[in-house]
């Protein structure tokens, strides 16, 4: 295939047939980060360029603002705060931060979150206290970052209530006509 495109003349217009595998980052987010325009929210998640020119780190991002959120609550006192210094890894809260634009609710954060911290050796009633608390500083966080995309999720979520609500189920078609139907 390289040889192929070099004798064309114009690499650029050769067509390979050859399967490229790739991976994204954080790929619900990067959906949620173009529908809505989010050039912020779009660089964080490799969408938009970096001025670092590399890809930008989304779940470093995500628990950088978490340790702020946590800083300030040890200053004021705050013992769950207190007993997470220099316990919140970028690890302990990638899970969350993947799974909150599929729906995942403050307990299944809460749960993934618990998983990583008794991973840690903290114990299950700790593990439980401080993953309540870190579920709800991540939420927080990824809307301060992605502010577009949740108010799209939240109006998706929103449209998908009401037409439960009035019996109805949620259909479309895809550009390609394939019709879709939600029925829940």
């Amino acid at each position: 295939a390289v040889v192929s495109t070099q004798s064309t003349g114009d690499p650029t217009q050769y067509i390979t047939h050859l399967p490229v595998q790739m991976d994204g980052s954080c790929n619900g987010l990067q959906h949620y980060a173009a529908l809505g325009r989010d050039l912020e929210g779009g660089i964080k998640v490799s969408v938009a360029p970096s001025q670092l020119n590399r890809p930008e780190d989304v779940y470093a991002a995500v628990m950088e603002i978490v340790i702020k959120y946590q800083e300030a609550d040890v200053e004021q006192g705050n013992t769950t705060a207190r007993k997470l210094v220099g316990l919140i890894e970028r690890k302990t809260l990638k899970q969350t931060v993947m799974t909150q634009v599929y729906g995942v609710t403050h307990y299944g954060a809460k749960e993934q979150i618990k998983g990583r911290l008794q991973d840690k050796g903290m114990s299950s009633e700790d593990a439980a206290e401080c993953a309540k608390y870190l579920s709800v500083l991540t939420f927080r966080a990824v809307g301060q970052l992605f502010t577009q995309a949740q108010q799209i999720q939240e109006w998706l979520n929103k449209s998908a209530y009401l037409i439960a609500e009035s019996g109805k189920s949620v259909n479309w078609s895809t550009p390609l006509g394939l019709p879709c139907v939600q029925p829940y």
